[in-house]
């Protein structure tokens, strides 16, 4: 073999350690599974007789699995062969780069993996996939070394069938990507987690921060096998945020690369600007200010995904669209309460303009848009509004935790007595007055709806209750075209190490809404 030629992992005649190859697809065979002391080994490689340089380069192009990696270059024997050099990976997909020493004659080759974490994080990544392996090539000569880059980029990147399906889009309306939507879940407690408790070093401590281990295309595989057709991807932005509202490139690549994977998969990717730290409340008292932090993190994200095409859809806000200090669904009065409804409507058409005006795909992007505290009632208020938009491609979003004191309560409160059953005849029909007012109100005059989230809580809760009501709201909402999306956090409802449904019978019932008839 020619070392100085791209050599795909596939050739690999030694692999040891769990990694092995996989088929992405007829033309693409990867090593995946590579953990801390795997070893990839290639036989023969000529390095020919040239003693004119003391060094050369290594090239790697590596699908990133969220981890710091190194691969450690040994020749002729893994155990106890010269150690060549050492090329750190990073924790996108990318092409990685390292200078080593240079050798000649004919040499079998090992690349040995290693993890990249020397402080308290070590133990936190022990055994996680580090990347996949999809080529490699070596150079003599540095110079030449972007040859390497542009051939990577040629071969394995361009006119695939991966890159047309982010940036295409179809003549579809907004009903019909809903339709497609499917089934949905949400990626909780990760992208979104925040805290000044939080080791603000790096965006793996913020994504771990909440009891998530770090998310891997496998984990957001196994909701696509799971018969998930779209995956909600909650966002901290102001995390690492600059004074000048300058979302943290870091943030940004990692956002980018777990909707990747959401895209990859054949499902629908959804991001927000969640919580964040509540500074939406401000929006009553200091308006200017909340709204040019706002539309600073809007034009970076809009610019940051501009030619990623229908797959990718923006929501406007979370669930943090209402005002108590100005007026308060319980008060017994409508003093202030259209002016608490005409801040969000603002900010619901700040967001429709800035993103149709961002360039790209952007133009026509579907967007969803926050009803009012996400709460069905109000947002079926007249009060609130729909933005006006060129291209009548708005959805709207609500989210449904009712009874409360089912979903939310795991133990007395307050404001109410927590409830550990749900089915009853008065519960159905609530639930069935909520899905029909929405479907009134918006779907029946050609808006879609996703409710954006829908759960409850299972601590003190009988199982079959929980497995009822997740059943029960999820089909009452598919079967009027809506698109029901799952909230789910770590090890929930969703094993994120085994990457699968915890409860086989919930996981069943999803599958049969998703193959039943709609309304």
């Amino acid at each position: 073999l020619s070392p100085y030629k791209i050599t795909p992992a596939d050739a690999a005649c030694v692999l040891k350690g769990g990694c092995y190859l996989t088929e992405k697809n007829i033309f693409s065979r990867y090593i995946t599974d590579i953990t801390k002391g795997c070893v990839m080994g290639f036989k023969y490689f000529d390095f020919g007789d040239d003693y004119s340089s003391k060094t050369m380069e290594v090239c790697f192009n590596v699908k990133g699995q969220g981890c710091r990696g190194l691969i450690r270059i040994v020749s002729d024997n893994y155990e106890n062969g010269e150690e060549l050099g050492v090329c750190e990976i990073g924790l996108d997909d990318g092409i990685y780069k390292a200078c080593i020493k240079a050798i000649t004659g004919r040499h079998a080759i090992y690349f040995i993996a290693d993890d990249n974490y020397t402080d308290w994080t070590a133990e936190m990544f022990k055994g996680k996939r580090l990347f996949e392996l999809k080529e490699f090539v070596l150079l003599k000569a540095f110079t030449v070394i972007t040859s390497a880059v542009i051939l990577f980029t040629a071969l394995s990147g361009c006119g695939s069938d991966k890159e047309d399906k982010k940036e295409k889009v179809r003549d579809l309306t907004t009903a019909e990507i809903v339709t497609e939507m499917g089934l949905g879940i949400n990626l909780g407690n990760t992208l979104e987690s925040c805290g000044d408790w939080i080791d603000d070093s790096s965006i793996t401590n913020y994504e771990t921060a909440w009891g998530s281990p770090v998310i891997t295309e496998e984990m957001i595989a196994g909701y696509s096998k799971a018969g998930f057709k779209s995956v909600r991807i909650p966002v901290a932005w102001s995390n690492m945020i600059s004074d000048d509202y300058t979302v943290n490139p870091d943030l940004m690549k990692r956002v980018t690369q777990i909707t990747d994977y959401v895209i990859d998969n054949n499902m629908y990717a959804v991001v927000n600007i969640h919580w964040d730290g509540g500074w939406f409340e401000k929006f009553s008292t200091e308006y200017d200010e909340c709204l040019k932090k706002y539309t600073a993190i809007w034009s970076q994200i809009s610019e940051n995904f501009k030619d990623y095409g229908d797959k990718l859809i923006f929501e406007s806000l979370n669930e943090e669209g209402y005002y108590e200090d100005i007026w308060n669904r319980y008060s017994g009065s409508d003093e202030g309460k259209a002016e608490a409804y005409g801040i969000l409507n603002s900010i619901n058409q700040e967001f429709v303009n800035l993103v149709r005006n961002s360039g790209g795909n952007n133009e026509k992007r579907h967007l969803l848009i926050a009803g009012y505290a996400t709460d069905i009632t109000l947002t079926c208020d007249p009060l609130f509004k729909m933005p006006d938009d060129k291209e009548s491609s708005c959805a709207v979003s609500v989210h449904y935790y009712t009874p409360a004191n089912f979903c939310i309560l795991e133990e007395d409160a307050d404001w109410g007595k927590a409830r550990s059953d749900w089915g009853s005849e008065i519960d159905l029909k609530e639930l069935e007055k909520n899905m029909e007012l929405m479907k009134t109100t918006f779907v029946d005059n050609g808006i879609p709806v996703i409710i954006g989230e829908y759960g409850c809580a299972t601590k003190n809760k009988n199982p079959e209750s929980v497995r009822l009501f997740l059943t029960t709201v999820c089909k009452e909402a598919y079967k009027r075209n809506m698109c029901p999306m799952l909230w789910d956090i770590t090890d929930v409802f969703y094993n994120r190490t085994t990457c699968e449904m915890i409860d086989s019978q919930l996981a069943q019932s999803f599958l049969d809404i998703a193959e039943s008839q709609r309304n």
